[in-house]
This record gives structure tokens, C-alpha cells and sequence, in this order.
């Protein structure tokens, strides 16, 4: 078994799991800074330089750290996640530039803005009527409680990248975990 059986495999498990670039972490590393500061980040073991922006990380890997952030840091509320989420996508400047004062049902008919940013699982997309998009989502991971976390990030982006937009809205999320297989489901409303 040599070098190239092993880079095989991982590629497989990165795709198989899903995967997410380097820059998520940090974004997300920034927001504990500023959140919780130092403490903060000794607290769930983020060091800089851990992870590289162009570099592809395991979507659990990347779950883990939001659980515990979630556990060590925000006293289990889970809507601390969304909050991050909706909060880096909102201070990205590369996030205001490509939304701002786009039509929401443009950005979000289609996935083709994140795919440098993470390719997590399968998206389905489906206008239900003017100001209303519904996306279906089926994330690579297994775990349970990974899913609802990265649910509850995906949530907070979208919320960010409405706001960015101009239009005021809602994004609500239900998820689909007694099922197989596994999933959540966002309806995105706008004015």
C-alpha cells in the first residue's frame, strides 16, 4: 500500500463525509476571539495556524468544534451557532460585496457562491413563490447531533447573507433526523 492508496482514501472519506476549506475555521476562530476572547479560545483548543485557509478539512472535524463551542462555551444553547454563523458571514467583505442588494431568489436558487467554501452534501432547491425559496438539504455526516450542528451554522449563514442582501425576512429550519436518510429543510422568506 503506498503513498497514493492513502491519499486515495482520504479523498474518499472528504468526499463520502464532506469537507469544508480552512477559511471556515478561521472565520470561526475570529468570532470566538472577539465573543469570548483568549479564554475562549484556549477553552476549545483553537491555536493560530491550526488550520490553513486553502486547505479541505473534514466536515466533523469542523462539527466537533462547534460542539464544543456550543458545550464549553455558550452553556449548550445551540442558537449561539446560528448566531456565529449569521455574524461571520455578515463581517466577511467578500460576503458583502458579492450579496449586497442582490435578489435573494438569485443567490439562492443556486449553490455555485459556496463551493469554494465547503461542499457538505446534497442541496435541492425549489422557488415554492415569489419571495419564498424552500432548500433541502442532505449533509454527508452520520452523527445526529453533528447534523443538527451544522444545520444550525447553515441557518446562521443564510441569515447572514439575507441580511447582506437588504431584504428583511425569516429562515426556519426543521430537521429531518428520524428518517433516512438524514436531513434539514429551510424555508427562506423575504419582503
Amino acid at each position: 500500500m503506498g503513498t497514493n492508496f492513502f491519499i486515495s482514501m482520504n479523498l474518499y472519506l472528504f468526499v463520502n463525509e464532506g469537507r469544508i476549506k480552512g477559511k471556515i475555521f478561521e472565520y470561526t476562530q475570529e468570532y470566538v476571539a472577539r465573543r469570548w476572547g483568549q479564554n475562549g479560545l484556549d477553552t476549545v483548543s483553537m491555536v493560530s495556524g491550526k488550520y490553513l485557509p486553502e486547505r479541505w478539512y473534514p466536515l466533523s472535524d469542523f462539527c466537533h468544534l462547534l460542539s464544543d463551542i456550543c458545550a464549553k462555551l455558550a452553556s449548550g444553547d445551540t442558537s449561539n451557532i446560528w448566531r456565529m454563523a449569521r455574524e461571520i458571514v455578515r463581517n466577511d467583505d467578500g460576503g458583502r460585496i458579492l450579496f449586497k442588494g442582490k435578489d435573494p431568489a438569485e443567490i439562492f436558487m443556486s449553490t455555485k457562491h459556496q463551493d469554494d467554501q465547503y461542499d457538505v452534501g446534497k442541496f435541492d432547491i425549489e422557488a415554492v413563490e415569489v419571495g419564498h425559496i424552500s432548500i433541502h438539504m442532505t449533509p454527508q455526516i452520520e452523527d445526529d447531533h453533528s447534523i443538527e450542528l451544522w444545520c444550525e451554522f447553515y441557518q446562521g449563514y443564510i441569515k447572514g447573507i439575507l441580511y447582506l442582501t437588504g431584504h428583511t425576512g425569516e429562515v426556519e429550519k426543521t430537521l429531518h433526523l428520524e428518517k433516512e436518510p438524514k436531513s434539514c429543510t429551510y424555508d427562506i422568506k423575504w419582503r
